[in-house]
């Protein structure tokens, strides 16, 4: 990956499917990388939460 990329890591508990350790490897691994971390959020992160999804990336989007 070679542009900017918007990481967001859903509550595994939940139902996320990127545990913590792997979401630090990738994170280490991918230049660029902004990176969210949404404790209490289930995978579907616009489903469940699309305040808080919409929010970042309109953020990761502004920050170019």
């Amino acid at each position: 990956v070679v542009c900017p990329s918007l990481l967001l890591v859903a509550d595994v508990a939940l139902g996320g499917m990127l545990p913590a350790a792997d979401a630090n490897a990738l994170a280490a691994a991918v230049p660029d990388v902004f990176r969210i971390d949404c404790p209490g959020v289930a995978h579907s992160i616009h489903g469940t939460r699309p305040d808080l999804f919409l929010q970042a990336v309109l953020n990761f989007l502004d920050s170019f």
